[in-house]
């Protein structure tokens, strides 16, 4: 009785988790359709499962941590307003502040138009490293956001990194 009890509760997680996720999609895609610049971030970190995957940011506290863990000084970057046409870059830097090296497997944007590049090979503990987008506006007018994926082995795995702004259409 208890194992069904304990598979059936497992179960039920994993669908409100699946659920949470459906919800989240289902809004940014809703928000991607109106090229609406409510922030991304912000709607992946709505419910309460979401806020649960976030990882811990290092703290004086997080000293005896045994496994790489990223740390990055923002995770979000408005770029203001660019020309249609033009070629935008951001660089989002991080520490690894873990006692294990951090590495990263894969930066994966969310549209053809942006394009990553990242600090490649093993990151020591106290090391730095970097991402940087290059968004190419030429095909695109008005508000942006672009979402870029930094897939590593600390904490979930992954981390968010967004940046937003607006075309001007080229005169």
């Amino acid at each position: 009785m208890l194992f069904a009890l304990t598979s059936w509760a497992q179960k039920d997680s994993t669908a409100n988790s699946m659920d949470d996720i459906l919800l989240k999609l289902s809004k940014l895609e809703e928000l991607k359709g109106a090229n609406d610049t409510v922030s991304s971030l912000k709607v992946i970190t709505d419910t309460v499962y979401a806020q649960s995957l976030e990882p811990k940011q290092a703290s004086v506290d997080d000293s005896n941590v045994l496994k790489a863990l990223i740390h990055f000084d923002t995770a979000s970057y408005d770029m203001g307003s660019i020309t249609q046409g033009d070629i935008a870059k951001q660089r989002f830097e991080f520490v690894n502040k873990g006692k294990q090296d951090l590495f990263i497997t894969d930066v994966v944007a969310d549209c053809s138009c942006t394009s990553p590049d990242w600090t490649k090979g093993d990151i020591k503990p106290g090391g730095k490293g970097y991402i940087i987008a290059t968004y190419d506006s030429k095909e695109d007018v008005g508000k942006f956001m672009k979402t870029i994926t930094v897939l590593h082995n600390s904490g979930e795995g992954y981390t968010f990194l967004e940046i937003s702004g607006f075309v001007a259409p080229k005169l």
